[in-house]
């Protein structure tokens, strides 16, 4: 094979492959606005879940307050109920 033929054969199979990994340009829009509209979805799902823990964090914390409230005012109850008898 002369280097002209192997040149020609390169140049045969680049444009295949080219005419192969191409797609149409609206295609490529789509494909790029599905990708946008995925990403801004994962984006909407994070901040629930951000959400979520903060609620559930903070719900968590009136829980743990209010138990240590009710646990203060029975200790108080009983030491009243033994001081007055």
């Amino acid at each position: 094979m002369t280097p002209e033929e192997k040149q020609d054969l390169v140049d045969a199979i680049t444009t295949v492959l080219d005419q192969r990994r191409s797609i149409p340009e609206d295609r490529h829009h789509q494909h790029h606005d599905f990708i946008e509209h995925y990403i801004q979805k994962e984006k909407r799902k994070e901040e629930l879940r951000q959400y979520a823990r903060k609620q559930v964090v903070g719900w968590g914390v009136v829980a743990l307050l209010s138990a240590a409230g009710l646990g203060i005012y029975n200790w108080f109850e009983a030491l009243v109920k033994r001081v007055t008898g």
